[in-house]
């Protein structure tokens, strides 16, 4: 029953110690606490903005291109709040293909390393 997976999700995404993302055609739809903590904004913060706006600009066109292709797996540095860059693994890939309303969503995990 679908009911029971969208429960199952909303679990699992927002109890996660994982940092998680989820984006349509580019644009932040949802993240978890841990994400939104890592990165020192709150959620209404990030909520519609282009993931590529979090992204240092030397990266915008390896991330792009990672977007286009629907996957992901790669090091980017990501702003903080505070204007600092820290480097992020992100790992994405299209979830579901496309949905009823013809709309792509992913999903990313992603985790800070040094």
């Amino acid at each position: 029953k679908l009911d029971g997976v969208q429960a199952n999700w909303d679990f699992l995404f927002y109890n996660s110690s994982q940092a998680m993302s989820v984006a349509k055609h580019g644009l932040i739809t949802n993240v978890n606490k841990a994400f939104y903590d890592m990165l020192g904004y709150k959620q209404e913060e990030m909520i519609g903005k282009p993931i590529i706006k979090f992204i240092h600009p030397d990266e915008h066109e390896l991330a792009i291109k990672s977007i286009k292709s629907h996957k992901a797996n790669q090091v980017h540095r990501v702003k903080t709040k505070s204007g600092k860059y820290i480097k992020i693994q992100i790992t994405a890939k299209n979830f579901g293909g496309k949905v009823k309303d013809n709309s792509s969503y992913s999903v990313a995990l992603m985790e800070k390393v040094n």
